[in-house]
């Protein structure tokens, strides 16, 4: 008897965020590629204030926006996720994000 072993930790394989400068009323974008299986769970917030733009369970590929930049939108906005597999905790991707208010 043979096992293929199709499980695997949470992972980003693409992560794009930006752009990373912006003037309040501009737009951007957040996309990340979560795989992992088991399914993972996971969710694209800032880190700085915990808005949440999305969470799943599920491997997939999200693209978000175009989001209008308010003030409340600067920060470090992340993807992150994990699974049962991940041993040293969750997966993170991110960019920090700069609002420039009238």
């Amino acid at each position: 008897i043979s096992f293929v072993d199709n499980t695997d930790p949470a992972e980003i394989d693409e992560f794009y965020g930006g752009p990373d400068t912006l003037l309040e009323n501009q737009t951007f974008m957040i996309s990340c590629n979560m795989q992992g299986n088991p399914d993972p769970d996971w969710q694209i917030y800032n880190e700085d204030t915990g808005e949440s733009l999305m969470r799943a369970h599920a491997a997939a590929s999200v693209t978000i926006g175009p989001n209008k930049a308010r003030c409340e939108s600067a920060g470090f906005w992340a993807c992150t996720g994990i699974n049962n597999l991940n041993k040293h905790g969750n997966v993170t991707r991110g960019f920090n994000l700069t609002v420039y208010c009238k």
